[in-house]
């Protein structure tokens, strides 16, 4: 296997590039997916900010805020640097870049180089992917806290017509209604003194 980041040759288990240092496979992992299998896999944005944008896989796609990256991300959760994935001989695998917030596959935080196939969920700050592949339909993941938990959003989007952001409808409603009594009474108000 040659190293993706500078090409050196890496020979036995080595976790990380001997020239460059970057991150490599589990050793002795068993490639997720077969060559032909490699072409056309990509990234699809399922939710936060970008939902709908998708990447295709290269030699090594970086994923970020910064502007230098094949996948940026426009959520101030992610790092400038976040992660790469980086194409191997018989598969994709995903590394995080030092980032602050990490990055998780499949609900696991990663601490080094893991595989990933077709349909495995990634999520970067509070941006989630699936891993695509050419012909496979895409899979909406309610997303999870690090905590395992549902965040609140998710959680109450079907009861009481909650906004992804913020309070239920049904409360800015009575907001409104009570600014607009409010500014009536004020308006009166004046009138009486105006007139008095």
């Amino acid at each position: 296997m040659n190293c993706t980041n500078c090409g050196t040759q890496i020979a036995g288990a080595e976790r990380f590039c001997l020239n460059c240092g970057t991150a490599l496979p589990e050793a002795g992992a068993s490639p997720p997916v077969s060559p032909v299998s490699l072409e056309g896999m990509g990234l699809y944005i399922t939710s936060g900010p970008g939902v709908g944008r998708s990447f295709l896989l290269e030699e090594v796609t970086r994923i970020g805020r910064g502007v230098d990256n094949e996948a940026r991300m426009y959520d101030p959760e992610v790092s400038r640097e976040h992660a790469a994935v980086y194409r191997y001989e018989h598969g994709f695998a995903i590394s995080d870049l030092g980032s602050a917030n990490g990055t998780w596959v499949n609900g696991k935080r990663i601490g080094e180089a893991v595989w990933i196939r077709p349909g495995d969920a990634i999520r970067v700050g509070t941006v989630e992917m699936q891993v695509t592949a050419p012909g496979m339909p895409l899979v909406r993941r309610v997303p999870q806290t690090a905590s395992g938990a549902y965040p609140r959003s998710a959680a109450s989007a079907g009861s009481g017509g909650a906004r992804p952001d913020g309070p239920p409808v049904w409360l800015l409603w009575v907001l409104l209604a009570f600014g607009m009594l409010l500014a009536a009474a004020g308006m009166v108000g004046l009138i009486y003194l105006l007139s008095g």
